[in-house]
């Protein structure tokens, strides 16, 4: 039997809905539980708690808000390559590293040292270092390093200058060369 079966309204008079009615409210019945266990235990007033419920919704609200603003500001650096940048043939790019040392300085302020030998490459970030095969496969650059994580960044150029795309979060980066 049903609530309007019985004569009775949907939404009680007094105490308003229980959280069972509304999916939504799962979440504010696990938290109003942990609050008043903690009521419980550690013998907090009333008015305590129902101000620290009060917040914790508050505050998932806002965040649930401006997580959407949060995500599209995020990006402050480029992650298009440059207009003019073309990918560089394979022997083009094995020659143009060989020998050479890149300084490339990250949107997050780390300056970042690659030195390409013949078959290894090594890495210096702040007073981390690292060493790693590398190759060129097609238009990017793979280094298999010992402790940093494994992976490939694509390279294109402007001119003589060559420009990385981060494999971690797809900043463009200009790779000098000395």
């Amino acid at each position: 039997m049903t609530l309007t079966q019985r004569g009775e309204s949907r939404h009680p008079q007094k105490g308003g809905c229980p959280p069972k009615n509304h999916k939504v409210f799962s979440l504010l019945r696990w938290l109003s539980l942990a609050f008043t266990v903690a009521t419980v235990h550690f013998n907090f007033e009333l008015t305590l708690w129902v101000l620290t419920r009060e917040v914790c919704v508050r505050t998932l609200l806002i965040g649930w808000l401006f997580a959407p603003v949060l995500a599209l500001a995020q990006a402050g650096f480029p992650t298009e390559f440059p207009p003019g940048a073309v990918p560089v043939p394979p022997d083009d790019l094995q020659k143009k590293l060989t020998g050479r040392v890149a300084h490339m300085k990250y949107a997050n302020g780390a300056e970042v040292r690659v030195e390409y030998k013949d078959t290894y490459a090594y890495i210096n970030v702040g007073n981390l270092a690292d060493m790693g095969k590398w190759r060129v496969q097609e238009t990017q650059v793979c280094i298999d390093w010992q402790r940093f994580p494994a992976g490939c960044f694509e390279v294109r150029a402007v001119g003589d200058v060559l420009y990385a795309k981060r494999a971690t979060n797809g900043e463009i980066v200009a790779m000098p060369l000395k």
